[in-house]
């Protein structure tokens, strides 16, 4: 049995930004808190929110400190602000992470108390201020999910909180705001949702339903990425990378990724990975692995045109230009073992993985990957 929970309203379509601030006041909001990323100011999609709430009346603070893989401190100081603003919505505007830390930053302003009491599954006593998503990236799904992720660096990892009261009010989907992204960062971001949908189909508490957008999700990613990532302005490709993120986060949010993930948080949290690019890499050594046990992955076949799936994935992700073995990306061997202890830790994603994963397992695939 999965529970299925959506944002009760999601608006999508190239220029659907301008009807943020009816988004806010529809929830009741006369004040926003953004959060968002450095230099998000100066991108269009920045003045149309402001243009938008200003004429529904909507009063706008801004914190805009939000890194590219962010921790405690920084959740911290997000919530502090927002605090001093008094907000009665919080809107997240970027890519996953500053959507993830709106998302607690809701959470944190009714609940209080510090997010590592929260870390795990089905933890949050209360849900928190209502949030409206506007992802600048087609990848994370945060739009549209009940989960958060937080950079945990003194443990070389991340830690995940996910919960149904998470899953934002609103989420705004517009492919034009994802226009301005640059190559390796699409790319990035691309292979990350790509990666959530195969995780999800693969995943033993997969329901037909979630198999639906998966399925959809892949064929979207697999059709657009390489457009959206060598022609940035590729509107078509653009839409249809938005729509595949936004399926894929619909896919994955009931039923969680597995092991693909589990080695991807230590490749964050120990060499500063991007999430999408750790993800990337991982993804068919994790999936070749899986193979004998998960038959589902046929039905990636006719999508990837092959039915060597994981030699299909690592061709994409080559066609894609970011690196595509962990040297390349610059890990270094001697970190192989460390890695493999913390992602045989990492029970809620392992235990999502299609085929059970020894220490020894993840060795041998990060090796692999190598």
């Amino acid at each position: 049995m999965i529970e299925l929970r959506q944002p009760a309203s999601i608006l999508l379509g190239c220029g659907s930004t301008v009807r943020a601030g009816e988004a806010v006041r529809r929830l009741g909001g006369r004040r926003a808190f953004v959060v968002t990323t450095p230099g998000m100011a100066g991108r269009p999609v920045f003045s149309l929110l402001g243009d938008s709430l200003e004429g529904e009346g909507v009063a706008m603070a801004v914190w805009s400190r939000t890194p590219a893989e962010p921790g405690v401190v920084d959740l911290e100081e997000a919530v502090a602000a927002a605090r001093t603003a008094d907000p009665e919505v919080v809107v997240g505007l970027g890519g996953g992470s500053a959507l993830d830390l709106a998302k607690l930053t809701a959470m944190l302003l009714v609940n209080g108390g510090e997010a590592g009491a929260y870390y795990g599954t089905g933890r949050v006593p209360s849900a928190g201020l209502p949030t409206v998503m506007l992802p600048t990236t087609a990848g994370s799904g945060s739009e549209v999910s009940q989960d958060a992720v937080l950079t945990d660096r003194k443990a070389g990892t991340k830690r995940g909180i996910k919960d149904l009261k998470l899953v934002p009010a609103c989420a705004i989907v517009d492919p034009d705001s994802t226009c301005t992204c640059p190559p390796a960062l699409t790319a990035a971001s691309g292979l990350d949702a790509l990666c959530h949908a195969v995780e999800a189909l693969a995943n033993p508490r997969a329901d037909g339903v979630s198999d639906l957008y998966a399925l959809e999700a892949v064929r979207l990613i697999v059709a657009h990425l390489p457009a959206a990532v060598d022609a940035g302005e590729d509107r078509a490709a653009r839409e249809g990378m938005a729509r595949g993120a936004m399926l894929a986060g619909l896919a994955f949010s009931p039923v969680g990724t597995g092991g693909v993930h589990a080695c991807g948080y230590p490749l964050s949290g120990l060499w500063g990975l991007s999430h999408g690019l750790a993800n990337g890499i991982m993804l068919p050594h994790v999936v070749a692995f899986n193979a004998p046990e998960c038959p589902k992955y046929r039905l990636l076949s006719p999508i990837l045109g092959s039915d060597e799936t994981a030699a299909a994935l690592t061709e994409l992700v080559v066609r894609t230009g970011v690196p595509s073995r962990l040297r390349e990306a610059g890990v270094e061997r001697r970190s192989i073992p460390a890695m493999a202890e913390i992602a045989a830790g990492d029970e809620r994603h392992l235990a999502a993985n299609p085929r059970p994963l020894t220490r020894r397992d993840l060795e041998m695939i990060f090796e692999r990957a190598w």
